[in-house]
């Protein structure tokens, strides 16, 4: 091999390990501020399924589900869980203490932060690039796995403040906003029907015979 073809194989080499290690870089600063968030939105996208969910931990959400046109709400807030069925009717009862907030959004029933460290452990990561999410600009890495011919999903990392905003594979989206900027989640307005006003008018239930004067 020529000196300048060895030349060119190294810049190669070392380019292709610097932007793995750039990759590893990124995902060691965005781990611990997910796993010490204390609330963000989470938007789960998988063909005609999708949830919204606002988390504040340690217990409390405001997740909507829509498949298709039809949706439904849940809501945990002061220990109190109010759930809202396609047909519109409210439901409550004591609140849970499952853990939303371990480890950051919930993936695949995994925080962020676990899934997070499987890839810096276990995968590979490439540079793909950056666009836009939510109005924040990303850095896009491709996630590998060994024994997998393609990368089996991206994941893009603020270019600024290093959180993550967007894990996206073939099957479905998770994208991520308002890290650490909820205070709380609000109590429901739950529909009650409201009963009809008394009165006492008389009504004229002959309208061709007039009442008398």
């Amino acid at each position: 091999m020529s000196l300048l073809a060895l030349g060119a194989a190294t810049i190669l080499a070392f380019g292709y390990f610097h932007r793995m290690a750039a990759g590893a870089r990124d995902l060691d600063l965005a781990l611990p501020l997910v796993a010490n968030a204390h609330s963000w939105h989470i938007t789960h996208s998988m063909g005609a399924f999708r949830l919204d969910e606002d988390v504040v931990c340690p217990f409390d959400y405001d997740a909507t589900t829509t498949i298709g046109q039809l949706s439904s709400r849940e809501v945990q807030v002061n220990n109190t869980y109010y759930s809202r069925n396609p047909a519109g009717q409210w439901n409550s009862r004591a609140g849970t203490t499952f853990g939303h907030c371990s480890d950051g959004p919930q993936i695949n029933h995994l925080g962020l932060a676990v899934n997070l460290r499987i890839i810096r452990e276990r995968g590979r990561i490439s540079h793909g690039g950056t666009k836009e999410v939510g109005g924040r600009r990303c850095r896009i890495w491709n996630l590998s796995v060994a024994g997998a011919p393609e990368p089996v999903a991206t994941l893009c990392i603020d270019q600024e403040n290093h959180y993550p905003l967007e894990l996206a594979s073939a099957q479905d989206t998770y994208q991520f906003s308002n890290w650490n900027a909820l205070t709380a989640i609000q109590t429901p307005q739950l529909d009650v029907a409201t009963p009809a006003p008394a009165t006492d008018q008389v009504t004229d239930t002959n309208p061709q015979s007039p009442m008398p004067q």
